[in-house]
């Protein structure tokens, strides 16, 4: 059960849901509760993030 809670969290995540949608899912209080227990599981985030930035260098030069 956990599994699949982790598991769906990290699919939100890595399709770039907003973090407060994922909070409001899992019922926590608030965004930062869910940000700082959870954020780890998706490293694939970092390289997304990357990329959509140099994307956005590159159409800016």
């Amino acid at each position: 059960m956990i599994y699949d809670i982790l598991m769906q969290l990290s699919i939100m995540y890595e399709i770039g849901e907003n973090p407060k949608v994922v909070s409001e899912r899992l019922w926590h209080s608030n965004v930062s509760v869910t940000l700082d227990k959870y954020s780890h599981v998706t490293p694939n985030i970092q390289d997304a993030s990357a990329e959509i930035f140099s994307k956005a260098l590159r159409k800016n030069n």
